[in-house]
Order: structure tokens, then C-alpha cells, then sequence
């Protein structure tokens, strides 16, 4: 995400964009200032100043936090990795150690296969 200043920012503004944003970096906003992103958002509103963010910006921080935070709660929950117990216990089938290694380090949905897209005789054109 990258923050374009106008002229007539405000001091004030602009000097709380410089602590979030990266100057140097053509104002990308790091990683590490994600979790700050809706303050800044908030203090942008209420100078008054116009300030648009666009939904897929938006999206991308929102998708970002969440997976730290998804990984977080499961370094908590399973503070062994793939060697907790407690892992072991939430499906009825064992997991592979890199398949639990997976889910513990970008936990979410896997797509499967799709049977629907096989080169069998069927599906030939």
C-alpha cells in the first residue's frame, strides 16, 4: 500500500503519515504498520482532510492481519508445532508432518482437486 501526500496536507497529517509510512520506500506502508493502519485512517477523518483508500488496499491489509493473527493463535494453541498432541486429536485421519506444518504455518483453506477438469474420455472435446 502506498500513500500519495497532496500539497495541502495538513502538517499535522503528514507528519502521522512519516511515522507510519516509509518516505524513502515512495511511502509504502511496511508490514510492521498494518496494525496502526486504521488509527492513521481515523486521525485522517477526523482532520477533515480527504483521504481515499481504496477497497483492495484495504482488503490486502485486512487479509494480511488476520493471517498473522491466525498464526498467532495457533503458536499459542499448539506451542509444539506439528508435534502437539493436541493436534493430532482434530481430524480423525492423521496428517503427514508437513501437511500439519503447513496448516500451523499458513493456516486457511487448500484448494483440492477438481475432478472436473481430468483429461479422461469423458471430458475430451
Amino acid at each position: 500500500m502506498r500513500l500519495r501526500l497532496g500539497a495541502d496536507c495538513p502538517d499535522a497529517l503528514r507528519a502521522a503519515a512519516g511515522a507510519l509510512f516509509d518516505p524513502d520506500a515512495d511511502w509504502t506502508l511496511p508490514r510492521e504498520g498494518f496494525a496502526r493502519l486504521d488509527d492513521f485512517l481515523r486521525a485522517a477523518s477526523a482532520s477533515g482532510h480527504e483521504l481515499r483508500a481504496y477497497p483492495d488496499a484495504l482488503a490486502f491489509v485486512a487479509e494480511a492481519r488476520d493471517a498473522e493473527w491466525r498464526v498467532a493463535v495457533l503458536a499459542k494453541a499448539y506451542p509444539k508445532g506439528d508435534a502437539s498432541p493436541a493436534l493430532g486429536r482434530l481430524l480423525n485421519v492423521p496428517l503427514y508432518p508437513y501437511q500439519a506444518e503447513g496448516q500451523l504455518r499458513d493456516p486457511g483453506p487448500r484448494p483440492g482437486p477438481d475432478p472436473g477438469l481430468g483429461a479422461g474420455r469423458g471430458n475430451r472435446r
